[in-house]
């Protein structure tokens, strides 16, 4: 069943932290909740919602696709348009990330992931990145810049559109360790041959960020590889490269 206009009518009712407090009420109390009710409770309030609960709903609808489909693909609509708006993709990866743990639902992974897809271009690198399979990178020959001078991807492999990106933004605005370190260290299907250009590339973007104790540490959080240290250290050098030793 569907809520219908008079349920609407009281969720907008109750307060908009009420609600999710209720929402979280509901999830932890394990009881049986009428489809109707959780739908009408998100729905009501789904531009506000963030993802870990828009998730802890939709383990309350599950097992049902056809709705658990529409739900995210509203809501993952709603947080590329908020992107694209205030430039704030936070959202969207948090939603993207919830999406990538539902190992019994993977079917809609990819149907999903198609949305947010569109924005790969214009998004941060670490958005595309989301969108990609974690992994021992399988693809060659792929580390050479492409030309971003008048070519555009009809249509291409999402590999390829994230790749091109991560080299609009080397030689633009720069990208996060969290990116190079995901990169360089062949956690994603990108390949980056040690010692290649892109390896190189990202080198000289995390070296030119530490400027300070606080930048080394932010760095060690995504645990860069002892090579990927040592190439970053050799770059930047001084006491910079002493702390990246240990």
């Amino acid at each position: 069943a569907v809520a219908c206009p008079a349920h609407a009518v009281m969720f907008q009712r109750i307060k908009r932290d009420d609600m999710f407090q209720l929402i979280d009420v509901w999830a932890d109390s394990r009881v049986a909740v009428p489809h109707w009710l959780i739908l009408g409770a998100v729905g009501t309030w789904l531009p506000w919602i963030d993802a870990r609960r828009l998730a802890v709903a939709s383990q309350m609808l599950d097992p049902d696709p056809p709705r658990l489909l529409s739900l995210w693909q509203r809501w993952l609509r709603i947080a590329m348009q908020a992107g694209r708006k205030s430039g704030l993709w936070e959202s969207l990866r948090q939603g993207m990330q919830e999406v990538r743990q539902w190992e019994n639902l993977a079917a809609l992974q990819d149907v999903l992931m198609a949305g947010p897809s569109e924005v790969v271009e214009e998004a941060p690198v670490e958005v595309g990145l989301d969108l990609i399979p974690r992994g021992k990178a399988a693809q060659a020959e792929v580390e050479q810049p492409p030309d971003l001078q008048g070519s555009r991807v009809h249509g291409g492999l999402l590999e390829e559109r994230v790749q091109r990106r991560l080299w609009q933004a080397l030689r633009g605005e720069g990208i996060s360790f969290e990116a190079a370190v995901a990169v360089a260290d062949e956690k994603t299907t990108i390949a980056c041959e040690r010692g290649g250009k892109l390896w190189i590339a990202l080198t000289l973007c995390v070296a030119s960020q530490l400027v300070s104790v606080k930048d080394i540490k932010r760095l060690r959080k995504y645990s860069p590889s002892p090579e990927f240290r040592q190439a970053v250290g050799q770059e930047v050098g001084g006491w910079q490269s002493l702390e990246l030793r240990f």
